[in-house]
């Protein structure tokens, strides 16, 4: 994972994105995003990997030998996860 500068449908600009499902993507700094992908575990830092080469939930699962709504399940968790870290 890279420091790539989006530029939002808002005109703000963020130097990284994190993507936690299809459509589903979290704006971060370069160090805030570091920071939190150090408090995923594994699996979730591994889909998150995935997801943000363009892997659709169904492949992800696939890889993992899960269900493509528990790859879903994970990736609410780790959005839920960014809120908490957010509130430090």
């Amino acid at each position: 994972m890279g420091v790539i500068p989006i530029v939002n449908e808002n005109d703000t600009v963020s130097t990284y994105e994190i993507r936690v499902g299809e459509d589903d993507v979290l704006d971060v700094s370069s160090m805030d995003a570091e920071t939190f992908i150090e408090t995923l575990n594994e699996r979730e830092k591994s889909i998150v990997a995935l997801q943000n080469q363009g892997y659709t939930q169904r492949e992800i699962a696939k890889m993992f030998g899960l269900t493509y709504q528990r790859i879903g399940a994970i990736q609410r968790n780790i959005k839920l996860k960014w809120r908490k870290f957010n509130e430090k």
